[in-house]
């Protein structure tokens, strides 16, 4: 079950002006590792949450809310890029 392990203090805007601020979410997997990916939920709520595929995989939960200490506005906004594309049905490399 996923669970939210870190809210980040940070926004992400949208080209359309819309406003998003970003969460961490993971889960512990059946091998016990953790994967992590970043969701982006809007301040509109008629707005949809936007989710990334996994972002991340580490050793160990706190592993994961350090790894989300390390994230920049520049990585925040290509992840931000690949959670449209896949939310408007996209595939990227």
């Amino acid at each position: 079950m996923s669970e939210i392990l870190a809210d980040l203090d940070t926004t992400t805007v949208s080209p359309e002006g819309d406003e998003y601020y970003v969460q961490v979410v993971g889960e512990h997997l059946l091998t016990g590792m953790w994967e992590a990916w970043l969701e982006f939920v809007p301040l509109d709520d008629a707005l949809e949450v936007l989710r990334t595929t996994t972002e991340t995989t580490q050793t160990t939960r706190e592993d994961v809310v350090r790894w989300s200490e390390t994230l920049t506005q520049v990585y925040l906004q290509g992840a931000f890029a690949r959670a449209v594309d896949i939310s408007d049905g996209g595939s990227f490399v």
